[in-house]
């Protein structure tokens, strides 16, 4: 948008307007949200005035003087009196974002998770199983990376950048097949991918490798803060809570849009080979491998302040669930299927967790257990297993190729979570709902565009012929 060059032909047609402009654009890190923007104050009408904001700004600075003549085409002698005395500065303060909203939740639910433990007569044991599952995610993750970002790069490119320095390959292939002889197959190749990564990682990085490190280490601490926070603070409100007390109107819900969720994954179990299930569960846990890569992808492109945004949108996804959690608790349709232990397979890595979760939330809720592990997460509206591929696809939209791998993704794990019966179908679409929502707040692109669209539909409300030739004046 080249308004900078428009402006000195739209004061000349319209001059009852002045010329407002704003800060240059800039990145700040905590929310604070400053771009560029117009605004046209009417000098005939001191109560009329339209403002424009095509990139999100929030300090605008009317121009006057010598500087608003020269621009308009007028000398300081030939503009009128009445004109001047419309001119005036306008400085609005610097609003702090909605994306920095789950900074201020998460450090109020670290400051209140003691005392609501003492207030439910819980203690809280450390983490230690959330921390091993970290570890082994964020290994899988670097890996998936890694894979990602040969895809989305141009396969001629990865082919010439070894074939100048060949000699990258040698140390890990010499690691590869040490590693391949002490571990065996699955697991030395698996070690192997990870070392690849890092000296390719280090070949790549040779400045500023500490930077780029923290740029993915701080938002992933972060990342694991508020999932710590979440597990304990879910089995709190199972505490308080039946959690399963709207299991059955779920249920009857799903009636409405011609589902029922066991019957279904019944059926597929009856008539589909048993590898079914087992790929449906290679989708539906690989979500967290996918939530691990693209924190990384998006700082290597973006820096950390951007995986902070994406890690902040994955946080504010998180408190929204807790929040409706306390208010319709359900454990999801397993619970409600009275065969659940014959008719669905025992050999799943979903069957021991079904009854796992089940047995240790009614602990919880008959206080039979005061000891919280962090390990139950009984969440299951809305259906988070959706809301983070999709701000995955929003934060790496810039990436074709990934892009389409994720949307194909995301075809497929709603199937996938209704065969594991993990999710009601209607937390599906509302788990969506919520992922457009949060990406709104999270992301200053997102929001700068809901802002426009309705700053533009106010201006065409007011005053549409005005409206109308303000903005293609502009374009």
């Amino acid at each position: 948008m080249c308004w900078p060059q428009k402006a000195p032909e739209l004061v000349k047609r319209e001059p009852e307007y002045f010329l407002v402009l704003a800060r240059l654009p800039g990145r700040a890190p905590f929310g604070r949200e400053e771009g560029a923007g117009i605004a046209i104050a009417s000098s005939r009408t001191p109560g009329d005035r339209h403002f424009q904001r095509p990139s999100g700004g929030s300090d605008y600075v009317m121009w006057s003087g010598a500087s608003f003549g020269a621009l308009s085409g007028h000398t300081a002698e030939n503009r009128r009196p009445r004109s001047l005395s419309r001119v005036r500065l306008n400085v609005s303060a610097t609003r702090i974002a909605p994306s920095a909203l789950h900074y201020w939740v998460t450090l109020a639910l670290a400051a209140m998770l003691l005392p609501l433990g003492a207030v439910t007569r819980l203690s809280f044991e450390p983490p230690v199983y959330l921390l091993v599952l970290f570890a082994k995610v964020a290994f899988s993750s670097v890996i998936l990376a890694a894979i990602l970002h040969v895809i989305d790069t141009p396969l001629s490119a990865t082919i010439a950048a070894f074939r100048d320095r060949p000699v990258r390959l040698v140390a890990p292939t010499v690691m590869g097949c040490a590693l391949v002889g002490l571990f065996g197959w699955s697991a030395g190749l698996l070690f192997t991918a990870a070392a690849f990564v890092v000296v390719e990682f280090l070949y790549r990085h040779p400045k500023h490798r500490l930077r780029v490190a923290c740029s993915i280490l701080f938002p992933a601490l972060y990342l694991l803060v508020v999932i710590v926070l979440m597990f304990y603070y879910n089995a709190i409100a199972a505490s308080v809570r039946n959690p399963g007390a709207y299991d059955s109107a779920f249920m009857h819900l799903d009636s409405w849009f011609g589902f029922n969720v066991p019957a279904m994954s019944k059926l597929a179990v009856d008539t589909f080979p048993p590898q079914l299930l087992s790929w449906a569960e290679t989708i539906y846990f690989g979500m967290f491998n996918i939530l691990g890569a693209t924190l990384i992808l998006i700082a290597l492109d973006g820096g950390m302040w951007r995986a902070m945004r994406f890690v902040g949108g994955v946080a504010l996804a998180y408190y929204v669930t807790l929040a409706l959690f306390m208010v319709f608790p359900n454990h999801g349709p397993y619970s409600l299927c009275l065969d659940h232990a014959s008719s669905f397979p025992s050999g799943l890595r979903s069957y021991p967790i079904h009854f796992a979760l089940l047995d240790e939330a009614a602990r919880l809720y008959q206080h039979s257990s005061t000891l919280l592990t962090a390990g139950g997460y009984f969440i299951s509206f809305p259906c988070m297993h959706v809301v983070k591929p999709t701000l995955a696809l929003w934060y790496l939209r810039a990436h074709k190729k990934i892009g389409w791998l994720l949307t194909a993704y995301l075809l497929v794990l709603p199937v996938a979570i209704v065969l594991l019966e993990m999710h009601y179908f209607v937390d599906i679409p509302v788990g969506f709902a919520i992922a457009a929502i949060v990406i709104v707040i999270s992301d200053s692109a997102a929001w700068r565009s809901v802002q426009q669209l309705l700053q533009d539909s106010v201006l065409a409300g007011r005053s549409p012929k005005r409206a109308v030739h303000v903005s293609s004046s502009l374009s």
